[in-house]
């Protein structure tokens, strides 16, 4: 595992970010990029790309050692604890297990997948109750400023009519937005404990199978 992070490691350093050099491809290692590929939950077709890159410079890519080295990544992404952690980063599953490991993974990562969602969810209502809430103490202020204005001597009547009407308006908002309050603490605490019922279930039973 050692030798394979340090190969890795050089090869990334050879290639860079914009595709492989010459350099890179003459002295890639076929097995730890293949590993590498495998264990990013990358196909195998990413061979392709290092292919056509290297076959740009001359160089003739070894499939049998990346392949290699790509099964034994592919392996150990394929975990269901990965599969777990993956879905709960809300990352997608893009098909890469074998059929001896992928049913497995998939539970796994739809029970990861449900965790990110709960947590989604979770922060959702976070945020719309701090709206709520923010808007609430915004109105209480609008108000006090609007109700100032309204007793400011030498008003014209139109005016005074359209303070008064905005004054009734935002009363009623606050109503609204504070009867809201509660409603969506409820529904975050409800959210919460769900959330952490969840997370709990599934820490235990995937922690378990490192």
């Amino acid at each position: 595992m050692k030798r394979f992070a340090i190969s890795t490691l050089c090869v990334l350093a050879l290639a860079g970010c914009g595709g492989m050099s010459e350099t890179a491809c003459t002295a890639a290692n076929w097995k730890a990029m293949g590993f590498e590929d495998g264990i990013a939950g990358r196909s195998p077709a990413k061979f392709s790309v290092h292919r056509k890159a290297c076959a740009d410079h001359g160089v003739v890519a070894d499939f049998d050692s990346y392949k290699a080295g790509h099964d034994q990544g592919i392996t150990q992404f394929c975990r269901p604890q990965n599969g777990y952690n993956q879905g709960s980063r809300g990352r997608a599953y893009q098909g890469v297990c074998p059929s001896e490991l992928e049913a497995a993974f998939v539970t796994a990562h739809l029970e990861g997948f449900t965790l990110y969602q709960k947590r989604t969810e979770l922060d959702r209502i976070s945020e719309e109750l701090e709206a709520a809430q923010a808007r609430a103490k915004s109105i209480e202020h609008e108000i006090v400023e609007t109700t100032a204005s309204l007793a400011a001597p030498g008003i014209p009547p139109v005016e005074r009519a359209n303070l008064a009407l905005e004054i009734k308006h935002l009363t009623e908002e606050k109503i609204n937005v504070e009867r809201s309050i509660p409603e969506l603490e409820e529904a975050y605490a409800d959210a919460q404990a769900e959330y952490q019922a969840f997370k709990s279930k599934g820490s235990q039973q995937y922690t378990a199978l490192r």
